[in-house]
């Protein structure tokens, strides 16, 4: 099916609220219950009738209808929204090879900056 101009930017907003839908909202601050509720909140913009979402997807050129049984389907097999969290807020720390658990570096030898000259060679020998 081709798509205008138009249907696809609706189509783009579409594929941000599934993203986070399914996924989690990359950019809520705050609370684990405030993160949950984003969540829910787009879960239930994409499946429970409402004229926003049905305005968006014949924006967009898809049956609203139809859209909703999708989204019921694919949000029912998602992970619950505190386990999407919990998958988020996971941070290791001290792991091996973790940037900061190299030694500070010497350099390249390459120069601090593009004033300096390079500290090697790939001549093989030195001129004296």
């Amino acid at each position: 099916m081709e798509r205008n101009g138009a249907q696809s930017l609706w189509v783009e907003v579409l594929l941000i609220a599934i993203s986070d839908a399914l996924f989690g909202e990359r950019g809520v601050r705050g609370s684990t219950a405030v993160k949950i509720n984003a969540i829910m909140d787009a879960r239930r913009y994409l499946t429970v009738p409402n004229r926003d979402c049905d305005l968006v997807c014949e924006l967009a050129g898809i049956d609203p209808d139809a859209f909703r049984t999708r989204m019921r389907t694919l949000i029912d097999a998602a992970p619950s929204p505190p386990e999407l969290i919990g998958k988020h807020s996971r941070v290791r720390k001290n792991r091996a090879g973790v940037v900061f658990d190299f030694m500070p570096s010497k350099g390249t030898g390459g120069g601090r900056s593009a004033q300096d000259g390079p500290k090697i060679s790939f001549l093989e020998k030195e001129a004296s």
